[in-house]
């Protein structure tokens, strides 16, 4: 029969003269990633401009009106709300009618300033 070696019991130290260290990780053991901070709702906006804003300069060129409206519109569609810009971003139709909309408000203001 061979040897067995006796497990360490209640306070029995494995290693004697070995401490534990609480600040010493175990490399055996998964490293637990710190929870992400929340983004703010002004950050997730500004995500949602960065995804949007390649969309609305597509969508301008198929409807042949200039690229550079692109960053204004961007801009306007951007006092949306969240589910309604997640919406655009999800729905070329969306898309089409938001962007046809700050394109109508954009003519009405531009005809006003010629008079």
């Amino acid at each position: 029969m061979g040897m067995q070696q006796n497990a360490p019991r209640g306070n029995q130290q494995a290693y004697p003269g070995i401490k534990y260290n609480p600040n010493v990780r175990n490399p055996q053991q998964p490293v637990v990633p710190q929870e992400e901070p929340a983004v703010s709702s002004e950050d997730r906006k500004l995500m949602l401009g960065e995804s949007l804003f390649p969309l609305i300069s597509d969508y301008l060129k198929t409807v042949n009106q200039p690229e550079d409206l692109a960053g204004k519109i961007t801009g306007m569609v951007l006092e949306l709300t969240e589910a309604e810009l997640i919406g655009m971003i999800q729905s070329q139709e969306s898309l089409a009618k938001k962007v046809s909309e700050a394109l109508d408000v954009l003519a009405v203001h531009k005809e006003e300033d010629k008079q």
